[in-house]
């Protein structure tokens, strides 16, 4: 993916949006409170987007997905132009853009012939904005966030506040007043989104959990039952695996929390043929779905779901995909279904009846150390398809696992790592010199770190790596940064050990 090509599109598509709206002011036209059809571009999501990817930018985030960079340099793209509308008149925009052909439709939709100019003319234009700024080097405006500290005071003014994307750093002060005025209902989601954004630690994140209860549960915009999904999964690999009464309580709470959203079995029985009048609630009950049915304890906490499960287990697995029934119910279900074979048979049923993108997803999240054996089994026999192997592996490092199954799975790749690569070779020729792959599952292993027995593993496969032939360039610049994602993982774990702490406190008692 050429990503500064989507920085550039992005760019002049919503400069050209903006030229297109004559008839609207250009404060209205920026303030997407109120504007539907330009809602989606100064919003929390974009403004997330931007923040993730300077994390990954400046190293303190080392495994980020195509998706991922793609979405940020999108959503920079956005934002300049959001910048060069504040900063420039309509006049001098039109004519720093004269030459690029109009957008195919009001929707935004582009022709190749469109995206051919852009990529032409591009870099001219940002030249001719830059200059009419008087500001060097604006195309790179955004991949370096300034850091702001964030005091009381500066709470009176939320849109100046969250105008352009930065790093806020808040004064204890300052979240203590955001967290009181969260509780007593006197902010908005928005500005909810925007602040859940800068938990950057899992010591922020566990504070925020008080919080995420009263959002979860209440909150009728789907983007802020999302971001506070992703803060509570954040916290949840904190409970220790081990300990069955802080998991149980833990997945009560979560119960409680998404389960009204949901309310009874009657629309999960007649998904198929239900309709939401709004997409916003479409997606909250899917959020609600997922969360309910990803519960260990789910049939305990609600018997009726075991009821169900065994009804859709006289289907076959064809018949309730045909169906229509969800794929968070079919994988309930599936489970319950063949839940007294061993874990071998288990998986290799997955892969008998299931899609098979499906029966990755089973291979993706052991819950064993069995069941990882299981999976790196199949990884390193080379029958899984070469293109789908650097997915999978990342996958299985990314959720995060249970004590003792992460460092398992870390071992298991260092110890065979250049039989690894020889089979991803099959489909990445490059990855023998490169050794690209091997180095996102190790930054994967070291972004998802979460066990203090994952460290001497870790470093087992940091050697493995650097043992492998390479050229001079690549093998320097993978050793730096091998380095630097293992000081990470370390400084990660105590980071965790602190957090765990704190999330006992809010659960136990």
């Amino acid at each position: 993916m050429d990503y500064l090509a989507v920085r550039i599109a992005n760019f002049i598509r919503t400069l050209q949006y903006y030229l297109a709206a004559d008839h609207i002011s250009i404060e209205d036209w920026l303030n997407t409170e109120s504007s539907e059809n330009f809602f989606s571009l100064f919003c929390p999501e974009a403004y997330q987007n931007i923040i993730i990817y300077n994390r990954y930018l400046r190293g303190s985030v080392n495994n980020l997905s195509d998706d991922s960079i793609g979405a940020g340099e999108k959503s920079i793209g956005i934002y300049q132009a959001r910048y060069v509308i504040e900063k420039l008149p309509k006049e001098k925009i039109k004519k720093a853009l004269y030459g690029v052909p109009p957008l195919a439709n009001e929707a935004g939709g582009v022709t190749d012939d469109w995206l051919k100019e852009v990529d032409k003319k591009g870099a001219v234009i940002y030249q001719k904005i830059s200059k009419l700024l008087d500001e060097d080097d604006f195309i790179d405006k955004f991949t370096k966030l300034d850091t702001v500290r964030v005091t009381a005071p500066m709470l009176d003014d939320y849109d100046a506040l969250f105008r352009y994307p930065a790093f806020l750093e808040f004064t204890p002060k300052a979240h203590e007043i955001i967290h009181e005025r969260i509780k007593n209902d006197e902010i908005n989601s928005r500005i909810i989104d925007y602040y859940f954004s800068f938990a950057d630690t899992y010591e922020e994140t566990v504070a925020l959990f008080p919080l995420l209860e009263k959002v979860i549960t209440n909150t009728s915009d789907s983007h802020l039952l999302w971001t506070a999904g992703d803060a509570l999964n954040v916290i949840w690999k904190l409970v220790p695996s081990s300990d069955e009464y802080l998991n149980a309580r833990f997945e009560k709470q979560i119960y409680n929390m998404y389960w009204p959203r949901i309310n009874s079995l009657w629309p999960i029985v007649n998904y198929p043929k239900f309709e939401f009048k709004e997409e916003r609630d479409s997606k909250i009950f899917d959020d609600a779905l997922g969360w309910v049915t990803s519960l260990n304890t789910l049939t305990k906490i609600n018997p009726d779901f075991g009821n169900y499960f065994d009804f859709l287990a006289g289907f076959s697995e064809e018949d309730q995909l045909k169906n229509g029934i969800p794929k968070p119910i079919r994988f309930c279900v599936f489970k319950r279904k063949y839940q007294d074979k061993s874990p071998r048979r288990f998986i290799h049923l997955a892969f008998d009846v299931l899609p098979a993108e499906e029966a990755l997803e089973f291979l993706a999240h052991p819950e064993t150390k069995d069941e990882a054996k299981i999976a790196m089994d199949i990884i390193l026999s080379g029958d899984i398809d070469a293109d789908n192997l650097p997915y999978l592996s990342e996958q299985l490092l990314l959720t995060g696992n249970p004590e003792g199954i992460g460092s398992y799975i870390i071992n298991r790749f260092a110890r065979s790592l250049e039989k690894y690569e020889s089979f991803v070779a099959r489909a990445y020729p490059d990855e023998l010199k490169t050794h690209n792959v091997a180095m996102t599952v190790f930054t994967a292993a070291c972004e998802s770190v979460s066990a203090e027995d994952e460290i001497p593993a870790l470093e087992k496969f940091a050697k493995a790596i650097k043992a492998l032939p390479s050229g001079k360039e690549s093998s320097k610049q993978n050793t730096n940064t091998i380095d630097a994602c293992l000081q990470k993982a370390k400084s990660t774990i105590s980071d965790i050990l602190k957090a765990r702490q704190k999330l006992i406190e809010y659960i136990a008692y």
